[in-house]
């Protein structure tokens, strides 16, 4: 008998213990043993979700240090490869925002094995750095990691030159500092040769710390003007005819209602959303006003939103903060208004990439554990009530689905018994009261509301077997630090199809930047994707629907 092939299949394996004979397994954070994804999908997640903020098993620092030398692994094994992710990914607004994408070009600039990578990824700059604050954040990062050499110097100059003196005037007078840098300091260490007389006064002003601003764009003609104003309509004025965005507005016009209506129409989304709790708190959103059906229109324009280039996580916490009436510091407050709250709640909807429906019987599972109770990276809410949220999307998107929440808890998982019955889990599965038509506030307040526990994602496999359920695909969201089954998520799954009599998909939704997966790698019908990747609720269609 081939014993390595009969214990390979065998069906019950608990979570703690590796499968033998198959590969990349490695045990999670938690303890439990899971597969570790390829380098490649470990950049893709840390680029998407980043590593700020920790988990309940790992810290930031750690989290940091671990995705930073999987970014060396991937540069090492194909440098020219992790520059085009990052700026795919930066350049489609894929990520939670950009800073990961920056890091990790900094990181690309700076190896110094790889002469050809280093110059492949400053020539990339502007396409990840295409506004101040981006450049600002690189400088921050590539010097504590390389010094100023010719090739870093010319590149940052052509960040300069390279644009139309509009341009350059709006992006030097909007973003003037970020990170101990200034454009004065980006200049005098890059030394960039103005291409003409405009762009010269514009880099003297910058660096000599003029008060007077050169008079080389519209937008740089207004600010100088609405500097020395102090009559509220003409600073209105002044806003609308050179297009002033609210950084040149003095901060003793940004209590005034005339002012913010100026600058409202042409309000970029991302501003919009900033600002909201601000205009309310002056009385601009009242019933029936104008300003309310501008801002509702603004943020419900599908195109508009999709330019934006805004992240989901961005709409889902300005939904969350303005539903508090409140800020988190400071005195503001403000009456809470439904039709914005709806808009926004349409917002989070319309950032994400369109979805084809698939007409399939879909299995939505949210791990809802106690290591899924911690705040996701650049959220408001915990990785459990943003998993509920992004369920949502999938579940407005198609007809037939069911969606439930899993835990459990291992009494016996540890028994030395090997019998099936021995490996018996207290375990929860709960059919979630959530449906397509809810809010974010009752799905975060349902789900938020549950009882925790450890952490089985072999459950939504199990519980389909239990009660004779039949699925084309079961959807998990979750961290993927599965500890206690009696049997690997992948191995549960397989019990199903041989009872079902047909493949079920399964698509694992990671919520956290590790580099673990319950998904095994070589199993056809088994696909790991990102958390609130703009892509997701797509790519989870077209995998379900193929």
């Amino acid at each position: 008998m081939d014993f390595t092939k009969h214990v390979t299949n065998r069906r019950v394996t608990p979570q703690t213990e590796k499968v033998p004979g198959i590969k990349n397994q490695k045990r999670n954070n938690a303890g439990g043993i899971s597969f570790k994804i390829s380098k490649w999908d470990y950049l893709m997640r840390f680029l998407i979700l980043g590593t700020e903020g920790s988990t309940y098993y790992v810290s930031e620092r750690k989290m940091t240090r671990d995705a930073c030398d999987n970014v060396q692994r991937c540069i090492d094994a194909d440098g020219f490869k992790v520059v085009d992710t990052i700026v795919e990914v930066s350049k489609a607004g894929r990520s939670v925002n950009n800073d990961a994408a920056i890091f990790a070009l900094a990181m690309c600039a700076s190896v110094h094995d790889h002469a050809k990578v280093r110059k492949y990824a400053l020539q990339n700059l502007q396409s990840v750095c295409r506004i101040g604050t981006h450049l600002f954040h690189f400088m921050k990062f590539v010097k504590t990691m390389r010094g100023t050499g010719r090739g870093l110097r010319n590149e940052v100059s052509k960040w300069y030159t390279d644009k139309s003196i509009e341009n350059l005037a709006y992006q030097m007078l909007k973003y003037q500092g970020r990170d101990g840098w200034t454009h004065g300091d980006v200049i005098k260490l890059a030394h960039p040769k103005p291409v003409n007389d405009m762009m010269k006064e514009l880099f003297a002003y910058a660096t000599d710390n003029r008060k007077t601003i050169p008079k080389v764009s519209p937008y740089a003609i207004g600010m100088n003007i609405i500097r020395t104003s102090d009559d509220v309509k003409e600073v209105a004025f002044l806003i609308d005819k050179y297009n002033l965005t609210r950084e040149a507005v003095p901060t003793q016009f940004l209590n005034d209602i005339k002012v913010w209506e100026a600058l409202l129409p042409k309000m970029p989304i991302m501003a919009l959303v900033r600002n909201l709790g601000k205009m309310s708190s002056i009385g601009m959103h009242k019933p029936f006003s104008e300003s309310i059906k501008l801002t509702c229109d603004k943020l419900t324009d599908e195109l508009a939103v999709k330019r934006s280039r805004i992240h989901p996580i961005s709409i889902m916490n300005a939904r969350l903060m303005y539903g508090q009436g409140c800020g988190f510091k400071g005195s503001l407050s403000w009456e809470i208004n439904g039709k914005i709250m709806s808009a926004l709640e349409k917002c989070f909807y319309l950032s994400f990439n369109n979805v084809e429906p698939t007409n399939k019987r879909i299995l939505l599972a949210l791990d809802i554990s106690g290591s899924m109770a911690y705040r996701m990276n650049k959220s408001m809410m915990s990785c459990r009530a943003a998993s509920a949220v992004l369920a949502m999307v999938t579940m407005r998107s198609e007809r037939n689905t069911e969606i439930i929440g899993f835990t459990g808890d291992c009494r016996n998982a540890f028994s030395t018994e090997r019998s099936t019955s021995q490996w018996r889990l207290n375990s929860v599965v709960s059919q979630l009261p959530l449906s397509k038509e809810q809010d974010f506030k009752s799905v975060v307040s349902r789900i938020s509301d549950l009882d925790f526990g450890q952490t089985d994602c072999s459950l939504p496999m199990q519980y389909c077997i239990a009660r004779g359920i039949d699925v084309d695909a079961i959807v998990i969201y979750t961290d993927n630090e599965t500890y206690v089954g009696s049997v690997h998520p992948w191995q549960a799954l397989d019990k199903l199809e041989q009872k079902l009599g047909h493949k079920v998909k399964s698509v694992v939704v990671g919520m956290t930047a590790t580099e673990f997966s319950i998904a095994k790698p070589d199993y056809d019908n088994m696909l790991d994707v990102v958390g609130f990747d703009t892509n997701t609720p797509s790519a989870i269609s077209e995998f379900i629907r193929n």
